[in-house]
Order: structure tokens, then sequence, then C-alpha cells
């Protein structure tokens, strides 16, 4: 994906987060995936949806996933999507900051989920985690899970694997003195990774040894 793609709609907005609404009904951009809206880049962690009225539709019993919206096509005007996503930084002009904005984004701004290409150079460094470490929210270190493998995905095996020693020392760092979050974040990197490159898991399960006795 070379471009941006418009996923939604500012509705509220924050310095530390802002919450969009989707434009189609059940289709949020991914969890852990990179947002931006009036240049400020967020990492959407938390998707809910919710109805504006009546709602008590049933479906027609016969394990049709879709009989509910098919029988009823008015959900799609009583039901809404919406998604938040916390600041990780913005951008001064083309470049990619790791800190807030002046200004939280504008409502009804676009939000738009950001290219490959952006989302390679906005994680280049680790220093973009800070802010989502400090949310004490509880899906966050899920979102921060994803965003990590996203990035490995898209660097490369050999390259990936470095962006990912890279973040897990800095995440040790940050997250000295909380061992099992620390360990949950790592177990899971380690397992989703070592599944798919068996030949290094074994340096891996060592690295995240490393890191836990920072």
């Amino acid at each position: 994906m070379s471009i941006r793609t418009t996923v939604g709609e500012i509705v509220t907005a924050e310095y530390n987060n802002f919450c969009a609404e989707s434009f189609e009904l059940n289709q949020a951009p991914p969890l852990g995936g990179l947002v931006v809206a009036d240049g400020v880049v967020g990492l959407l962690y938390s998707v809910h949806t919710e109805r504006l009225g009546d709602s008590r539709r049933k479906g027609d019993g016969t394990g049709d996933e879709d009989a509910v919206y098919k029988q009823h096509p008015e959900l799609k005007f009583i039901l809404r999507t919406q998604f938040t996503s916390l600041c990780l930084g913005c951008y001064d002009g083309l470049r990619p900051q790791h800190f807030y904005p002046e200004r939280p984004p504008r409502i009804h701004y676009p939000v738009y989920l950001l290219a490959e290409s952006e989302l390679l150079t906005f994680t280049a460094k680790p220093t973009y985690l800070r802010a989502a470490l400090n949310a004490n929210e509880p899906s966050v270190d899920q979102a921060i899970i994803r965003l990590l493998y996203k990035g490995y995905q898209l660097r490369g095996a050999e390259a990936g694997w470095a962006y990912l020693l890279d973040a897990s020392e800095f995440l040790g760092r940050l997250l000295k003195g909380q061992y099992n979050r620390l360990l949950a974040i790592l177990e899971t990197l380690e397992e989703v990774i070592g599944d798919e490159q068996p030949a290094q898991r074994t340096e891996i399960v060592r690295g995240v040894g490393n890191l836990l006795n920072v």
C-alpha cells in the first residue's frame, strides 16, 4: 500500500487521543494501525460499535452471519462504528516527530490509514513507543504488539529482526520494574515471529531473556 486510505472522520479530540467514526459500519482500521488526522499520528487501540436508537433486530436463525443486516438494511443508519487512537506524534512539514502536536486534530477532519512507506519512516526510531507505554488503557499493549509485528513484516526477516531488537531494548529500558508487562509483550512477539522463522526462535528466546535481566 503506497498511498493513504481514508477510513473515518474525527468526532472528538484531545492532546493524547482522538476518536473517529468509520465511514462504513463494522469497518474500522486494524488494531495497532497507524492513522493520521490533521497532521497528528495515532495508534489505533480501541473500536466499538453502538446503536443510536432502537436496534433490537434478529437474524433468521439459519446460521447466515449477515442475515440480520440483509433483513434490516436500516441498521446502517442506526448503528455506528467508532475507533480511538493514542497520539504518538505529529508531522512537522513532511518530517514525523515523536511528540504531541501544538493542538489536537480538528473535528470533522478526515482520518487516514498511513501508507506502508510512511509507517516504516515513522517507526524507524523506537521513541514513538513512549507515548503508547504511558497510556493507561487495557488494550494498548496488544496494539503495540500488532504494530511491532507489522513493522517486522514490512521490513522483511533480516531488517525486521534488527528493528524488533531495537524496539525491544527500548521497551526494556522504559518498562524496568514492570516485569510481567514486558514479559507478556516480548513473549507474544517471540511466539509469532518464531512460528514464521523457526531458525531464529532460539535467538528470539535469548534476546527476551537478556532484556528481562536489564
